[in-house]
């Protein structure tokens, strides 16, 4: 079997996709994957299928959010139905209604979930070594509005959507929270602030509040939170313990009992890279793993959970929905 992966976007995120592929692709089992082809952002996908020839393909999609869902809808007219895309996956209700009628395997990269803190985590809640759980907190704060850009994609509603901080920063924490609860509908509540914005639609700080039941869970959300470059933590508390995980130091959490507090490492190697804890891969970490989970589906091998398509869609429609409620500053 021959895989031919097309990367949409040559930013960031479309470089971290060529960099996962490059780390993942020499190891799946039964499939050679292909260099990348980047794709022209003047051409539709279905101009790529001459192209591909015989080998299957496999779209990543990193082009600005606004952009994602009509790349989507090019991905079903050429039958391309194997897509690994950036978050969101969309920026409106309409979006979110189009998508929905979407067939066909998508993973998205909410990667922070991906690593080994929260994998441990997740466990210990199903496990029920929290006991009664209290309350998930956190952050997620950078400090990009601070000194704001004048140029730039994001400038533009029609290619970044109404939003700023609450869904590029604020659905990876929210994704967090649903994939520890095991629930992708909670009731969702929001304040947002303007200040430092640099441009009308883009918010710059959120208070993002969530109920699971009679579980809440709450987090300041920030991209106007002075001297802060990429600081995303979560905090779980229950009955007899409480667990601290940050993507700063990402193959260990602290764990608290009673009035004591310890460190616990991760200690085996990478499901994935095989590459040992500390590594420092970073971003790399989460779009290996979700990239090697889409390859291995692909191949119809056993692997690693990925975020799907319906998750994010209730996410971002949870978000939205609660943004037009929000008290704004």
């Amino acid at each position: 079997m021959e895989i031919q992966p097309l990367i949409i976007g040559s930013g960031t995120s479309g470089n971290a996709f060529f960099q996962a592929l490059a780390l993942v692709g020499p190891r799946q089992p039964r499939a050679n994957v292909l260099r990348p082809i980047w794709v022209d952002r003047e051409r539709e996908l279905i101009s790529y299928r001459s192209e591909i020839g015989s080998a299957l393909p496999l779209v990543c999609v990193a082009n600005p959010h606004g952009l994602h869902r009509e790349r989507l809808e090019q991905c079903r007219a050429a039958d391309f139905f194997h897509v690994v895309c950036e978050k969101p996956v969309c920026v409106s209700l309409e979006d979110v209604a189009a998508l929905k009628k979407w067939k066909g395997e998508m993973a998205v990269c909410h990667g922070y979930r991906m690593n080994w803190g929260p994998h441990w985590l997740k466990y210990q809640i199903d496990s029920g070594d929290f006991g009664k759980l209290i309350a998930l907190e956190g952050r997620y704060w950078q400090s990009s509005a601070t000194v704001p850009k004048k140029t730039g994609w994001k400038q533009d509603p029609a290619l970044s959507g109404e939003f700023d901080t609450l869904m590029d920063l604020g659905t990876h924490w929210a994704d967090m929270a649903c994939y520890l609860m095991g629930n992708f509908k909670p009731e969702i509540s929001l304040w947002r602030s303007y200040v430092n914005a640099a441009a009308p639609h883009r918010d710059t700080h959120v208070h993002l509040r969530m109920a699971f039941g009679d579980v809440p869970a709450m987090a300041s959300v920030s991209k106007t939170h002075h001297g802060f470059g990429n600081h995303f933590e979560i905090h779980v508390i229950g009955e007899r313990q409480a667990v601290s995980w940050e993507f700063g130091n990402p193959d260990g959490v602290w764990r608290g009992r009673q009035g004591k507090r310890e460190w616990v490492p991760r200690a085996e190697k990478s499901p994935v890279t095989e590459m040992a804890p500390n590594h420092g891969l970073g971003w790399t970490e989460g779009y290996a793993m979700i990239v090697d989970g889409m390859l291995k589906k692909m191949q119809g091998e056993t692997h690693w959970s990925f975020p799907s398509l319906d998750e994010n869609l209730s996410v971002v429609s949870g978000l939205i929905r609660a943004a037009s409620n929000a008290s704004l500053i």
